[in-house]
């Protein structure tokens, strides 16, 4: 019997979900977050690293750069938890004075942000790129 894989088709993302405010320490918000993709593939791959930018109102406001190191089952869901902070000095500049002014009056702020960027995944020594670019909301005390 001989065995060999089919070309290989990169993972795709699918959203990005459970956006969770974990603490304020500073001038710092702390979040989690799950990115979820899907292997199409009928062979496992690999993780590598993600790298993301985080914009809102056209100001990037966080950027995400860490490893992933874990491995993809053959057709499969997968997910990778992004964690991330947020400097509220920055948040404040993409959302000008008024904007500061209703998140300061009012207890839980709900600010629309925009995921962008990659995570990388290898295959028999291969690397792709798979494209995240996503519209969230960040809602944190």
């Amino acid at each position: 019997m001989v065995y060999y894989k089919t070309n290989f088709s990169a993972p795709e993302f699918i959203s990005i979900e459970r956006v969770q405010y974990i603490e304020t320490t500073g001038t710092e918000a702390h979040f989690n977050a799950l990115a979820n993709f899907h292997n199409p593939n009928n062979f496992s791959a690999q993780i590598l690293n993600s790298e993301l930018k985080i914009i809102s109102n056209d100001v990037e406001i966080a950027r995400i750069s860490q490893s992933n190191i874990s491995k993809i089952n053959p057709q499969s869901d997968f997910n990778i938890e992004f964690k991330f902070k947020i400097d509220i000095a920055q948040l404040s500049l993409s959302h000008g004075i008024s904007g500061v002014l209703v998140n300061l009056l009012s207890e839980t702020k709900e600010i629309p942000v925009h995921f962008n960027g990659y995570t990388r995944v290898k295959c028999d020594g291969t690397v792709y790129k798979i494209p995240v670019d996503f519209d969230q909301k960040l809602i944190f005390k």
